[in-house]
This record gives structure tokens, sequence and C-alpha cells, in this order.
């Protein structure tokens, strides 16, 4: 048995998991207590830096292979979407595929229960544990360029101040994003504003208010 111990002082949880099944799910476990590090002998590993309510979900996800559904009154639905990307980041360290696919889905579920976006602390997290490229990354900027071109303007002007001072990658990725959006051959959204005559994202539309469009550009 493996013990885990996850968070900082006061809030650390600790489990106790079976070697064989951590090992079988992920390479990085294997080398941990497989490969000769002192965790093989130790049996114990320290996560400081992770949250221990984003393991929750990763040991459920390890000895059931699904998410059980939570209620309303859950402590963890209080911050559901950045605990899905808290656990896409830890999917994404322990080299498992499946869990960080799994996570993607109950993040674009949850953005779309009801539709709404992101708040800066968790795009900021998103920026600061993901490289360039990583799909969590482009998962963000798309879901912004849906809701901001679905919405457009004048509804996403409410939530304008909450992108005053975000991480400067997203801000650089956003532009570009918009701008190809309002300029490039083919609009790939469902009811986007700037193209009113959108049908199934087979031609391109003109915009109807490049001067609004070109605010966020």
């Amino acid at each position: 048995m493996i013990r885990i111990d996850v968070g900082k002082e006061p809030y650390i949880k600790s489990w106790t998991l079976h070697e064989q099944l951590l090992c079988e799910h992920s390479d990085y476990f294997r080398a941990c207590f497989q490969g000769g590090f002192p965790e093989s002998h130790s049996k114990h590993l320290i996560l400081p830096d992770e949250d221990p309510h984003a393991f929750i979900h990763f040991v459920e996800w390890l000895y059931t292979g699904h998410f059980r559904e939570r209620q309303d009154g859950d402590p963890s639905r209080m911050f559901e979407d950045m605990i899905w990307c808290m656990l896409y980041v830890l999917a994404d360290m322990f080299l498992m595929a499946q869990l960080a696919e799994e996570s993607l889905k109950q993040l674009r579920f949850y953005l779309l229960s009801p539709p709404h976006l992101l708040d800066l602390e968790v795009v900021t997290y998103v920026y600061k544990n993901t490289m360039e490229e990583s799909p969590l990354r482009q998962f963000v900027i798309g879901d912004f360029k849906r809701f901001y071109f679905q919405s457009f303007i004048a509804e996403f002007e409410n939530e304008e101040e909450n992108y005053t001072l975000p991480h400067h990658d997203f801000m650089r990725e956003i532009t570009m994003v918009t701008r190809r959006h309002i300029s490039g051959p083919d609009c790939d959204i469902r009811d986007c504003q700037i193209h009113p005559d959108y049908k199934n994202g087979k031609k391109r539309r003109r915009c109807k208010t490049w001067e609004a469009a070109a605010k966020w550009t």
C-alpha cells in the first residue's frame, strides 16, 4: 500500500492507496514506486502543491472509473470549475491521458450548465500550470471565444471587469483568436452574434458590428 499526503498544513489530507492500481494507470507512479526512487522504499509520496479536493476526484476515478454526482450542498461544488482544472493538471503530471480527457469533459459540462465563463483566478491557475500547447489552455481560449461571440458585446460587458488584469499569455492568445474569428474564412460558432446568417458553420458571413468587435482586438 502507498501513503500519499496532499496539500500544506493545516489542510493536509492523506490517502492509502493500492500500489498496483496506481502503477497500472500511471507511468509517473510506476517510476516513483518501482523505479529506484526513494519513494520505492518508503512507499510514501508527498504532494504539497496539490489540492486535496481535486485529489478526492482522482481517487474516485482511479477506483471506479467515473466521478460520483455531487449535490448542491457539497463544498466542492462551490469552486467546481477550479477543481476540474486542478484535476486536469494532476492527470497531466501523472501522465494519465484518459483522466485528463474526462476532466475536460466535466469542465465543459459545468461551464454549459448554465453557460458562463471561467473567472480570473481559474484562468490564471491554468496559465501558470500548463504549457503553451496544453489542451486545457486551448479549451479555455475556445470557451472564451464561444461565450464572447455568442453573447457579443452587450452581454459580455457584464463579465469584462473579471478580465481586466488576466495572465498576459491569456490576453495575447485571446486577442489572436478574436482577430482570426473576425477576419478568417470560416465561422465555427453556432448562434454567433456577429455572423447573423450563420448556418452549420458552412459559410463565412460578414460581421454586422466591426467597430464593436474591434474593441477587443
